[in-house]
């Protein structure tokens, strides 16, 4: 919009705030890489540091807006590799209380935290089915061939995931997309 009033004049007008932009992007950037590779933080450490990092990079910034999206920042912060490797090495129910204490660090209200547990319960239970269809996939397709493969894996599609059979039909034989091999994020997927 700027170039279309200003034309090219645009670029020079608003070049500091293009830079402070990039340096504040490059600074996220930076601490989320850091916390990627701290091994020997705790989650609490991470967590705080990452806030921090959020608070001081964007708090009067034309990007303040930002710190008010809570469920983005929470899935940034749950994608990071350290982060779902501590929250992999635990017990479900150990798990459960991490996420749910982190989303209160966060500044989900409690019903945020409740509704968000909901939708993790479900994902998990997803995600138990899903692997379970994948390794009885896996052995079909070394078992069988053509046609009465093709009629094995429907069947298994149906068994696990009834009407949603169809969706995981099309996803897996015309796009190559097997959701359940793709990264478990817990706390985001």
């Amino acid at each position: 919009k700027r170039i279309e009033l200003f034309g090219e004049d645009a670029k020079e007008i608003w070049v500091d705030e293009v830079l402070a932009t990039d340096s504040r992007k490059a600074k996220m950037l930076d601490t989320i890489e850091f916390i990627k590779e701290s091994q020997d933080t705790t989650m609490e450490e991470k967590l705080q540091l990452y806030k921090d990092s959020l608070e001081e990079t964007y708090k009067g910034s034309p990007e303040a807006y930002f710190l008010d999206q809570k469920p983005i920042l929470a899935k940034i912060f749950f994608s990071i590799d350290s982060v779902q490797n501590e929250l992999k090495q635990m017990s479900p129910d150990q798990r459960q209380m991490a996420i749910n204490k982190i989303r209160r660090d966060m500044g989900f209200t409690e019903k945020m935290v409740q509704d968000m547990e909901e939708i993790d319960a479900d994902n998990n239970h997803r995600w138990d089915v899903g692997l379970k269809y994948m390794e009885e996939r896996k052995k079909v397709v070394s078992e069988f061939q053509g046609e009465q493969q093709k009629e094995k894996i429907k069947a298994l599609r149906e068994k696990y995931f009834g009407d949603e059979a169809i969706t995981i039909e099309y996803e897996e034989e015309k796009d190559g997309f097997f959701r359940f091999e793709r990264p478990r994020y817990y706390g985001r997927n």
